[in-house]
């Protein structure tokens, strides 16, 4: 449901972008807009694929920040969280902002997954899709 304040579901990796994460949240906030984040979720009964499309269609934007770190993926699946939101938004046709870091740019937070997938991250960050 649609409020009269303009909403804005937010989107990364959460370890490595925390600091970042913070700053666009901050920024989205005193913009006078209401920023959706994982952050506030908390636990859930049901999926979160299930909730965070719920969440998505229910927003005005969608912001995603894209660092080098893939992300935790749900059981029996390729896609990160954070993919399947993009695709979420997309099937919502909510507008979509997506803010990239630049190849090899090591930025403050960034860490090696231990479950390291170069194929599919890099696919992630270079399809138009994502």
């Amino acid at each position: 449901m649609k409020t009269a304040v303009k909403t804005v579901f937010l989107s990364s990796t959460a370890t490595d972008l925390a600091v970042y994460r913070n700053k666009v949240y901050q920024a989205i906030e005193g913009l006078g807009f209401h920023c959706i984040r994982m952050e506030e979720f908390g636990t859930r009964d049901n999926l979160p694929d299930e909730f965070c499309r719920k969440k998505i269609a229910d927003c005005d934007l969608f912001v995603c920040l894209v660092g080098l770190c893939y992300g935790s993926t749900p059981e029996n699946s390729e896609l990160s969280y954070s993919a399947q939101e993009y695709q979420a938004a997309g099937d919502a046709k909510i507008p979509r902002l997506i803010f990239v870091s630049a190849d090899n740019y090591f930025y403050a937070g960034y860490y090696r997954e231990l479950r390291y997938r170069p194929g599919i991250a890099h696919r992630e960050r270079s399809d138009s899709r994502f």
